[in-house]
């Protein structure tokens, strides 16, 4: 008798946890942790091989030294908080100051997945869904395969970029290396303020990336020779844009 009396109170609390968990996860409570320390994040334009990577790193902050977690974005010689953290259920909301764009992931401790979601964007002024997953303690940005730059691409860079109507929009990209990694600064009528990215140089290929909550950026180009970059394009959210560069002589 003592047996089934135990049983059925372990039977109780099983249920009485499992409905309180429900009531939670209904109210938007839920298990509001992310692991702490740092991810990885790479958001997806088109689908399977085909698709186009663009990888971004930032950290998890949540200790009992914080009043509430946060989200920090690495973007080079910058990095942006996140402003607020919504928990409902296993989904996270991610909201930046300044923008109405945010991200919005199914989440586990060590693992997220969703969509960066521009405001306004899409026809009829719908949200333009950017899809992203991202993973815990994956430190690199853009893979390294330690291949010497061909040239040493240092300066001040002027860009010539072309939206999707062939007009020309001027441009200047600051760069700075650290062997293969690379810090840029870029600068054009595109964004209101200035831009930094960070990534890397291998051999004659340059990979730059930027998340600041507001805007995904990514640069891509060739490096023809010690003043040149080709095949170059620009990402800005949604948009693609196609540019050259030129290095300025100081």
């Amino acid at each position: 008798m003592k047996k089934m009396s135990k049983i059925w109170a372990v039977a109780s609390l099983s249920l009485t946890l499992l409905l309180t968990a429900c009531f939670a996860i209904e109210h938007g409570e839920g298990f509001q942790q992310i692991a702490p320390g740092g991810w990885r994040a790479v958001f997806m334009f088109g689908e399977g091989e085909d698709a186009e990577r663009i990888p971004v790193l930032f950290n998890s902050i949540s200790s009992k030294e914080v009043e509430k977690p946060r989200l920090l974005f690495y973007n080079g010689d910058d990095s942006v908080y996140s402003d607020s953290l919504r928990f409902w259920g296993d989904t996270l909301f991610v909201y930046f100051q300044g923008t109405e764009n945010y991200l919005q992931l199914i989440r586990e401790v060590d693992l997220m997945e969703g969509n960066y979601m521009v405001k306004g964007a899409a026809a009829k002024g719908a949200d333009l869904p950017i899809k992203l997953y991202a993973k815990f303690s994956r430190p690199h940005r853009f893979k390294d395969l330690h291949m010497s730059p061909d040239h040493d691409i240092n300066g001040n860079w002027a860009l010539d970029i072309l939206d999707k109507d062939e007009n020309l929009i001027p441009g200047q990209l600051r760069l700075k290396t650290d062997q293969n990694t690379v810090y840029a600064e870029f600068k054009s009528a595109i964004s209101e303020t200035p831009i930094y990215l960070e990534g890397t140089i291998q051999k004659d290929q340059l990979r730059l990336s930027a998340f600041t909550g507001k805007e995904l950026v990514y640069i891509a180009a060739d490096l023809r020779d010690a003043t040149t970059l080709g095949r170059a394009k620009i990402r800005y959210n949604q948009f693609e844009y196609a540019c050259s560069a030129k290095k300025i002589k100081e």
